[in-house]
C-alpha cells in the first residue's frame, strides 16, 4: 500500500488516468497493467482514477471497484492512486471510499454531489461528513462543466481547516477564480492542482503546484518535466516543454466541429501507442475517420519529439526536483 498522501506531498503530475476497455465494454486488465508502467516510468507523482477522463459515471459500481483493485495492484505502491468517489448517492461514494482504503489507494477525490442544484452550505456539510467517514484523505474536486456549480474560494478556505481534506483539483479553466482560491487557501498551505493543461503554467504562476492533466496519460515525461521544471526555476525547459502541450492539445483534441473530444482522443492516442485500444463507454461514440487517421499521424509526431525533449532535459530536471525537499 502507497503511503496516504497528504498536504506536502500532493503535487506534481497525477494524470487522469482513462478505463481500458475491451470492444464488449469489459475492463481490459492486461491494457491496465500497461498504462500504469507507462504513466509510472514517465515520472508521475501519482495516479487518478474514476475521474472524467476515466469515465467514472458511465460505468457499472462493480467495475469502478474492479478497476480500482486492478490499478492498485499493478501499481504496487510505488506511486499514490487517488480514486474519485464522486457520485449522486451518499452512500455509494462512502462505500467506494472504503473498498479503495481495502485496496491499497492513497487518497479520494469528490466533486460533491451532482444533478440536483445544492447550496454552497449544504456542499460544505456533505465534504466535513465524507472526510469524517472516510479512511483515506480527501481532495476537492472543482469541476463546474459537469457539477452545475462551482466551489466558493471562501468554503474552500474553511474546508482546509480540516486536516483530513488535504486539496483541491480545479478544472474551472478559469484563471480568476484559481488565483481567488489560491490566496484564500493560502495560509494553509492547501495544494492547489489543476486540470486543464492548457492554463496550468499560468496558474502556477499564481501558486498552483500541480496537474491532473490528460496529455500526461501519453507523455508523463513531457508532463511531469513541465512541472518539475518549472518548481526547478528552469524556464527555459517550461517553454519548451509547455510549446509541447499546446500543440498536443490543439492538434489532437478537437473535431471538425470545434467540439474537445479529450476522453475519445486520448484514447485513440493510447492506441496508436500500442498500450490500450481506443473504446469509450456509451454515451460517447468513436472518433470519425478523419480525426482517427489525423491522432495517428501526429502522434508518431509527437512521440519523436517528445524523445528529443526528454532525452536531453528531463533526466536532469527530474533528478535535481526529486532531491527537493
Amino acid at each position: 500500500m502507497a503511503e496516504l498522501l497528504n498536504r506536502k506531498n500532493l503535487r506534481g503530475l497525477i494524470p487522469p488516468m482513462v478505463t481500458p476497455i475491451q470492444m464488449d465494454g469489459g475492463l481490459d486488465v492486461s491494457a491496465i497493467g500497461r498504462l500504469v508502467e507507462h504513466m509510472i516510468g514517465g515520472g508521475v507523482s501519482g495516479i487518478f482514477i474514476l475521474g472524467t477522463c476515466g469515465e467514472g459515471n458511465a460505468l457499472s459500481y462493480r467495475k469502478r471497484y474492479q478497476f480500482v483493485e486492478f490499478v492498485c495492484e499493478a501499481a504496487r505502491g510505488r506511486v499514490p492512486v487517488l480514486v474519485s468517489v464522486s457520485d449522486t448517492s451518499y452512500e455509494e461514494a462512502v462505500d467506494l471510499a472504503e473498498h479503495a482504503y481495502a485496496s491499497g489507494a492513497a487518497a479520494i477525490v469528490s466533486t460533491g454531489p451532482y444533478f440536483l442544484p445544492v447550496p454552497m452550505g449544504h456542499l460544505e456539510i456533505y465534504f466535513e461528513r465524507l472526510a469524517e467517514e472516510s479512511r483515506l484523505p480527501l481532495v476537492l474536486y472543482n469541476m463546474p462543466g459537469c457539477t452545475k456549480f462551482c466551489l466558493d474560494p471562501a468554503t474552500v478556505a474553511r474546508l482546509a481547516h480540516n486536516p483530513k481534506i488535504i486539496g483541491i483539483k480545479d478544472s474551472s479553466g478559469d484563471l480568476k477564480y484559481v488565483e481567488q482560491l489560491v490566496q484564500a487557501v493560502k495560509p494553509h498551505n492547501f495544494p492547489v492542482l489543476i486540470g486543464p493543461e492548457e492554463v496550468l503554467v499560468q496558474a502556477m504562476r499564481l501558486g498552483a503546484v500541480g496537474g491532473v492533466n490528460g496529455g500526461g496519460v501519453l507523455f508523463p515525461a513531457v508532463y511531469a518535466a513541465r512541472i518539475a521544471a518549472f518548481a526547478a526555476g528552469d524556464m527555459e525547459l517550461v517553454d519548451r516543454t509547455d510549446r509541447f502541450v499546446q500543440r498536443f492539445s490543439k492538434q489532437i483534441f478537437p473535431t471538425s466541429t470545434g467540439r474537445m473530444a479529450v476522453i475519445e482522443s486520448l484514447k485513440q492516442g493510447l492506441a496508436t501507442m500500442g498500450l490500450c485500444q481506443p473504446w469509450v463507454l456509451s454515451p460517447l461514440q468513436p472518433l470519425d475517420g478523419e480525426h482517427r487517421h489525423r491522432i495517428d499521424r501526429k502522434i508518431a509526431e509527437f512521440e519523436i519529439e517528445a524523445a528529443e525533449i526528454c532525452s536531453v532535459c528531463c533526466p536532469a530536471i527530474l533528478v535535481r526536483e526529486s532531491g527537493r525537499e
